[in-house]
C-alpha cells in the first residue's frame, strides 16, 4: 500500500514575499509606487492590506479601511492582471503581485 504525503507537512511554512503595487490615490497616500510584503505562511488578500495600511499608517489606512475596521468595496484589487474580491477568498502564491486601486473617475 502507498501512503500518501501532505505536502504541507513536507514543506515548513515560510515567507511569502508579495508585492504590492499602489495605483492612482493610494500610490500617493503611501509614499511609494510598491511595497514588498513578506508573511508567514499562506496569506490571502485582506491580510495582505491590513500588513500595508499597518506598515504606511495614514492616510492610506482610512483609504483602505472603513472606521469598523472593514475594506472599503470601492478599492479595486488586482492580482497579477485579473481584478479579483476578498469574497473570492483565494489564498496568494508565493511572489504574487497585488495591486491596489482607488476608483477613477471623470471625464
Amino acid at each position: 500500500m502507498i501512503k500518501s504525503r501532505n505536502p504541507i507537512e513536507e514543506f515548513p511554512q515560510t515567507a511569502m514575499p508579495i508585492t504590492v503595487h499602489y495605483e492612482t490615490l493610494l500610490k500617493r497616500a503611501a509614499g511609494t509606487a510598491l511595497d514588498v510584503v513578506d508573511l508567514d505562511g499562506s496569506c490571502d488578500l485582506l491580510s495582505v492590506a491590513r500588513e500595508v495600511a499597518r506598515r504606511r499608517g495614514e492616510p492610506l489606512q482610512s483609504l483602505l479601511f472603513d472606521d469598523s475596521g472593514q475594506l472599503r468595496p470601492s478599492v479595486l484589487i488586482f492580482v497579477g492582471d485579473r481584478q479579483v474580491s476578498l469574497s473570492d477568498g483565494a489564498l496568494l502564491p508565493t511572489g504574487a503581485v497585488v495591486t491596489l486601486m482607488s476608483p477613477i473617475s471623470g471625464g
